[in-house]
């Protein structure tokens, strides 16, 4: 079963994710056939992971068996346990379609654009109507998204044209078991 999390950083994220970056990682390496995807959120292009810059949240795609078994893994990730995301919000997908399902790639810089309404029509690598079903942290501050789109672009600017009406964000970096995009 597929599912998306959104993992929104916390006030604390900045001065703590440089402590806890490389245990972070080696998590993510250990729990790696459950992710799809996994891909900080930046507010810029060029954004230094590592560093935090410019860094407001991470999305996910897990496939697990269950949702709690989504949610567990979540729990585990040393990201929540040290409060740099102060809520992890996990949705099930629908309607999933795009290039990484089919295994093909794309090229250009890679953004994702989160919606209250349905996925823009636009080329993506992948794209889902999504539901709410459970957070981590403050369910007070679970998003209302309802569809998310992955996609490539020339630029932060660019993209944001793609997807007008959409919150979107540059993604600095991905990981995950599905074929990564070829650099322009």
């Amino acid at each position: 079963m597929l599912i998306f999390a959104f993992c929104q950083d916390s006030p604390l994220a900045g001065e703590r994710r440089k402590l806890h970056f490389a245990p972070h990682m080696a998590y993510l390496r250990s729990v790696m056939s459950g992710i799809r995807l996994a891909a900080p959120l930046a507010t810029a292009d060029g954004a230094v992971v590592s560093e935090g810059d410019r860094l407001i949240a991470s999305l996910f795609v897990l496939e697990y068996p269950s949702l709690e078994a989504a949610s567990d893994s979540m729990a585990a990730d040393p990201y929540t346990s040290q409060d740099i995301w102060r809520c992890v919000s996990l949705f099930t997908v629908s309607d999933a379609r795009g290039q990484w399902l089919s295994g093909t790639g794309g090229t250009g810089r890679l953004y994702a654009a989160l919606s209250t309404g349905d996925p823009p029509e636009s080329p993506a690598l992948f794209s889902a109507r999504l539901r709410l079903e459970h957070s981590l942290g403050d369910p007070t501050l679970a998003p209302p998204w309802q569809s998310v789109i992955v996609f490539t672009a020339d630029s932060l600017d660019d993209a944001q044209r793609v997807a007008a009406r959409e919150q979107v964000w540059a993604i600095p970096m991905t990981a995950g078991s599905w074929p990564t995009p070829t650099p322009r």
